[in-house]
């Protein structure tokens, strides 16, 4: 059995997959799960998730971490075993280990020897067919009797995106047998000369309603209006005025680009240095060629901390990059009057990130959870009535991803999503680049939550 199931964040989705095991377990048709999620989200299932939905917590449950000790690792090896002592058994993976060989040689006797569905939470984490972790994932899922794949946000960049998820699902199910294939139906396509190079560049999307009748059969989606009585969403933004010596480092930028983008030699990584430093002369420094960050007078916190003022209610504050974060709980420490505060970024361990989301979630005195995108996914953060994007970057998924953490299930009053924007500058360039991909997302899933066809034939 293979089923897509497209489930907004905070509806459940991995609730329903549980409830499938658990059916599916009474059944005989299964006796192991793999789940492969992004890093941290596959924790969550195991702290969380399978304790409170899931009947077979009685089950082994193994979690792969890389830099695990004996014990935990001496679990997991017990639990990959077919034997009479573990009838039944829970595997809990981050994607990115399907890349080692250590991993893969692990799971082994688990995926030739036992009937198991293999989960794919947050399934855009596949979504790159030439990626290692995907063309991994595909060979496993070769092996699996039941497969689903779970996400709220299935197109995060084109159409496109479907292909190596439908992939995983079945090898039948698209009549593409190739990429390639897919790409030439449902792409708009030009061919581009670069020095001696040849390539087939990108301008746009075609037959999005053949897609989406073609999808229906073996997906389901589901959108909180259709399932939960939830609160608004309110979006606000707050501009933030360049000083003036924002202003010329910013213009200086903008020469550079612009000569650079004249001389007809530019390479995706030098876009991206680019959009990078011009965005960070918003946020108040600049990176040298060294990697050394040089401060610059700004005014975004001034206007973060006014916002907070206005608002005494808890909110959950997006910073993009590691600096912003420290900036932040710098603000939340000094002045007149201190905030009590938590902090979720890389350099947080697994475990004190756990304590962190339990400390804001019930703890009166916490005001604030400062995160970066590492906090995007996998958590419940209800407590939250604002939500604060003090920077954010290009991803359409982060960003929904994002706004769902406290627009879920639980959630009892209107949450209010505030953008920090310096306007005229590459701030307002991120809000439309997020606003486009939205809708084209939307011009696909819409249809195909409209086709009435979407439904798992048994």
């Amino acid at each position: 059995m293979f089923f897509g199931l497209f489930m907004e964040q905070g509806t459940g989705k991995t609730h329903v997959t549980l409830a499938t095991i658990q059916h599916l377990y009474n059944e005989g048709k299964i006796d192991g799960v793999l789940v492969l999620a992004p890093n941290g989200v596959h924790d969550n299932w195991a702290r969380n998730e399978i304790p409170l939905h899931s009947a077979l917590a009685w089950s082994p449950v193994a979690v792969w971490h890389s830099s695990d000790g004996v014990k935990k690792r001496n679990l997991w090896t017990w639990a990959c075993r077919d034997t009479a002592e573990n009838p039944f058994v829970f595997l809990l993976a981050n994607i990115e280990a399907v890349r080692t060989d250590e991993f893969m040689k692990s799971i082994v006797p688990f995926v030739k020897n036992r009937r198991f569905m293999l989960v794919i939470d947050e399934s855009t984490i596949i979504k790159n067919p030439k990626a290692i972790q995907t063309k991994a994932v595909m060979k496993i899922a070769k092996l699996a009797a039941y497969r689903r794949i779970l996400t709220g946000t299935p197109i995060t960049q084109s159409p496109l995106d479907l292909w190596s998820q439908c992939r995983v699902l079945s090898e039948s199910i698209l009549p593409y047998p190739s990429y390639t294939a897919f790409k030439h139906e449902y792409a708009i396509e030009e061919t581009m000369n670069l020095g001696t190079r040849t390539f087939q560049k990108i301008l746009g999307y075609k037959n999005q309603s053949t897609l989406a009748a073609l999808i229906a059969p073996f997906t389901k989606r589901i959108l909180k209006k259709d399932c939960l009585d939830l609160p608004d969403k309110v979006y606000a933004t707050r501009y933030v005025e360049l000083t003036p010596e924002q202003k010329r480092i910013y213009k200086d930028l903008v020469k550079q680009c612009l000569a650079t983008v004249g001389s007809g030699v530019i390479t995706v990584t030098s876009a991206i240095t680019m959009m990078l430093r011009l965005h960070q002369v918003t946020l108040g420094y600049t990176t040298t060629d060294d990697g050394t960050i040089r401060p610059i007078d700004h005014n975004r916190i001034k206007v973060l901390m006014d916002l907070l003022e206005e608002n005494t209610t808890k909110a959950i504050i997006f910073c993009r990059f590691l600096e912003d974060v420290d900036q932040v709980a710098q603000l939340l420490i000094e002045g007149d009057q201190s905030y009590d505060y938590v902090v979720y970024d890389g350099r947080v361990s697994g475990e004190n990130r756990e304590k962190n989301v339990n400390r804001f979630q019930n703890d009166i005195a916490c005001r604030y959870f400062i995160a970066t995108s590492a906090a995007a996914k996998g958590l419940t953060l209800t407590a939250a009535e604002q939500v604060i994007y003090y920077s954010q970057g290009f991803s359409l998924e982060t960003r929904l991803q994002s706004e769902d953490r406290a627009h879920r299930i639980g959630q009892k009053k209107t949450v209010t999503y505030t953008d920090l924007v310096a306007q005229g500058t590459i701030d307002d360039k991120v809000i439309e680049a997020l606003k486009r991909k939205t809708e084209l997302a939307n011009s696909v899933l819409d249809a195909a939550s409209l086709a009435k066809l979407i439904q798992l034939e048994e």
